[in-house]
């Protein structure tokens, strides 16, 4: 469509000299907005994005020359078109050889008028609104409370399958999932359930039908390092327990896991079991448990003993479970299933996908078969789409149409297709509605049982982004000020009364309010995060970033001053202001972030930014890529000859960067000693379990940083001048 839309406009521009001039600046404009998209989209995959507009404003050193090569012809080849379309344009209107009729004209702006079918102009204009935070005042009124009133007290079992999409029932004309597929037409399937931004991983989804917002939190499963989760939101969970239902949440994996325990436990739910319940009850054998934790199996089995267990007490309950053995990227294939799957299947994901498919049809049926079942309502959702996986090439061949699953199973149900678009968001307001409960709607959430398209779903559709919706959500963090009373307490960050992990980094406003709040990966993160903030805070504990002194070290930086703090048991107390710019707004700067927690990698244009456990060298030459790196997994053993470092080296001309990550030492020395002799650096070789190192290295110049063990490293290098800069140069505060 956008070949042909430029083909169009240059085609109409050309065939008639009526308002030509004009006609050959628009149409170059819009040529030189394609050719913006195009570009980006080379480097990122996902068209414009933040990052783009971030690297626009600093510099492109350091990017390689083989990765760009073709982006800049491109660039040519679109300037040289735009050039000889004006000149063409000139010389058509001043020799009179082309058609002067109004009819060409017409058509030139009824093809303009249809820019927004194209593919690139709706992401520039999104790009551009994504670069402010939306205005939560302007949705406040959508938000409402939960006041649901239900005339009769039905049981729930609530089931989040693992990234088990919709979109799975037909992909390249094939159903790899018949049996849901099955139940789904004998009962409500909602066809039409789209994912927007604060949707996409499953505490995200798991917040989105329960509380009917979005998730909103840069880290999506950071929320560990916070005492209090979504404390403004009102939650399915509170609403049950407060109506005297049992509530009750199984799930494989360790329920600590991205927050989820301060989750259940503040919103309602009583009784939580994870992976430490099946262990210490003795409800599963070693072999049950895979790297996501609890097979599915097993904990499909538990359910079902709960669920008579829970029907037998004659209290209404809602119990909730999540699976796991779809995990991305190959999910889990489970031996029971040996004969239900076809041979057919090769690809790892499906044959897991066709496994729970299996799985989760006979645990539906045999609730369905009970002798309780007349008072359940089954409930089976797709906590997200499916994360990149060993299916992603056929799932994203359509990316459009790719939607979540939503099946409500109830006995003596209509069977229906109803196709209004919505999200997670809607999926218990229109439970709600379906069991006749008064006021189903609750927080941006609508009954889809109604054919009303609720407001959020409204404006993702017409502007591609749900920003002011975002910006609402996230005040329900009520996230503190740091006019608040701020404190050091038994290892914590006390601000007001709630208590967060360290290190701890935010985007704050011109009132100081808390914005955006993150943990890991400053040095990855803080370069994008400048641009888009006012002020940033960041507090640490002193000795973590090489400051001699036992209590907490914060720091406000803007464009202009940096503010220096610490903070005791006391309070926060000002030390002094320092009307400088910091390194962190310098161009030329490249953020590496390590260690042995989730947000690690490099500060990147685009999705290449991931640095694999071991050690790995970046080159100037290759644009220091991480995935053109040289990378050896020193932890596993692996050994490489030194004169393989000191080549690239001196290959590159310019010294290249060298990073440990998750760990480089997992108990043989042998591979970091050949290292540490190439480098002549002897610290690598002395190198702990999980203490990281970054630095440069060169013929002529060699610097690094050595972290703490178990302690992440946040390391910047100034790519024109290959200085390494600790993080405390950045605040101005290095002793």
């Amino acid at each position: 469509m956008d070949y042909i839309f430029i083909l169009l406009l240059v085609s109409f521009t050309l065939l008639s000299r009526k308002i030509i001039i004009t006609k050959s600046i628009i149409t170059s404009l819009c040529i030189l907005i394609f050719a913006f998209w195009f570009i980006s989209n080379l480097f990122t995959g996902q068209g414009i994005t933040d990052a783009v507009y971030y690297h626009l404003a600093n510099t492109s050193r350091g990017v390689s020359l083989d990765d760009i090569k073709w982006k800049v012809v491109a660039s040519i080849i679109f300037i040289v078109s735009i050039t000889a379309l004006i000149a063409i344009s000139c010389w058509l209107k001043k020799t009179k050889k082309t058609f002067n009729t109004h009819f060409v004209t017409v058509l030139f702006f009824v093809t303009l008028f249809s820019i927004n079918a194209t593919n690139f102009f709706p992401n520039v204009v999104r790009s551009i609104k994504n670069l402010s935070y939306g205005d939560g005042d302007l949705v406040a009124s959508d938000y409402q409370p939960l006041k649901a009133i239900a005339d009769k007290k039905y049981n729930y079992v609530f089931i989040y399958a693992e990234g088990l999409e919709r979109s799975l029932q037909d992909l390249d004309g094939k159903n790899f999932t018949p049996h849901l597929k099955e139940i789904a037409d004998n009962n409500l399937d909602f066809t039409n359930l789209q994912q927007t931004q604060g949707m996409g991983w499953t505490m995200a989804g798991i917040v989105n039908t329960q509380c009917a917002i979005p998730l909103v939190l840069p880290q999506g499963n950071a929320a560990e390092n916070l005492s209090h989760f979504l404390s403004g939101a009102q939650c399915i969970g509170s609403w049950f327990t407060h109506n005297n239902y049992t509530t009750e949440f199984i799930r494989g994996s360790d329920k600590e896991f991205a927050g989820g325990d301060k989750f259940f436990t503040q919103h309602g739910w009583r009784y939580q079991h994870d992976k430490e319940y099946f262990i210490s009850h003795d409800l599963i054998r070693p072999e049950q448990i895979s790297g996501w934790g609890v097979h599915d199996d097993a904990l499909l089995e538990h359910s079902y003993q709960e669920y008579e267990r829970l029907s037998a007490s004659k209290q209404p309950f809602v119990l909730s479970l999540l699976t796991v053995n779809t995990h991305a990227p190959s999910g889990t294939f489970l031996s029971v299933c040996d004969n239900h799957v076809p041979t057919s299947i090769k690809n790892a994901m499906l044959r897991s996908v066709a496994c729970s498919d299996y799985l989760i049809a006979n645990f539906i049926k045999k609730i369905s078969a009970s002798k309780n079942f007349d008072n359940t309502v089954i409930v089976l959702v797709s906590d997200h789409l499916m994360m990149a996986n060993d299916a992603s090439d056929l799932l994203n061949s359509d990316k459009d149409s790719r939607r979540n699953r939503f099946v409500i199973i109830k006995k003596d149900i209509t069977p229906q297709k109803i196709n209004t678009p919505g999200t997670l968001i809607d999926v218990w307001p229109t439970v709600f509605d379906l069991t006749n409960s008064k006021n189903p709607s609750f927080g941006f959430g609508v009954s889809l049982l109604r054919d009303h398209q609720s407001s959020l779903i409204k404006m993702f559709a017409k502007n591609g982004n749900i920003n002011d919706y975002l910006a609402y959500a996230s005040t329900l963090w009520e996230f503190p000020s740091l006019n608040d009373k701020i404190e050091y307490i038994s290892g914590k960050l006390r601000i007001n009364n709630q208590k967060f992990n360290m290190p701890l980094y935010a985007s704050v406003d011109n009132k100081n309010n808390i914005k955006e709040l993150y943990f890991d990966g400053f040095a990855k993160n803080a370069p994008l995060l400048s641009m888009k903030s006012d002020v940033i805070f960041y507090a640490n504990i002193c000795e973590n970033i090489n400051i001699n002194r036992s209590d907490v070290c914060a720091y406000k930086i803007s464009k202009n001053k940096i503010e220096q703090y610490y903070i005791d048991e006391r309070g926060m107390h000002h030390i002094k202001a320092i009307d400088k710019e910091s390194i962190l707004y310098t161009k030329n700067l490249l953020g590496i972030s390590t260690g042995f927690v989730p947000d690690t990698g490099i500060s990147s244009v685009s999705n290449d930014y991931l640095i694999k456990r071991g050690m790995t060298f970046m080159s100037s030459e290759n644009g220091f890529s991480p995935s053109k790196a040289l990378y050896i997994d020193t932890c596993a053993g692996e050994k490489t000859d030194s004169s393989v470092i000191t080549k690239l080296a001196k290959k590159s001309g310019e010294p290249i960067i060298f990073a440990s990550n998750d760990s480089a030492f997992c108990g043989d020395k042998k591979a970091l000693s050949e290292i540490a002799t190439a480098l002549n650096i002897k610290d690598v070789a002395d190198l702990s379990f999980r203490q990281q190192i970054t630095g440069i290295y060169s013929k002529n110049k060699t610097q690094y940083v050595v972290g703490k063990p178990n302690v992440p490293l946040d390391v910047f290098i100034d790519t024109k001048t290959f200085d390494v800069i600790k993080i405390c140069e950045i605040f101005l505060d290095c002793q």
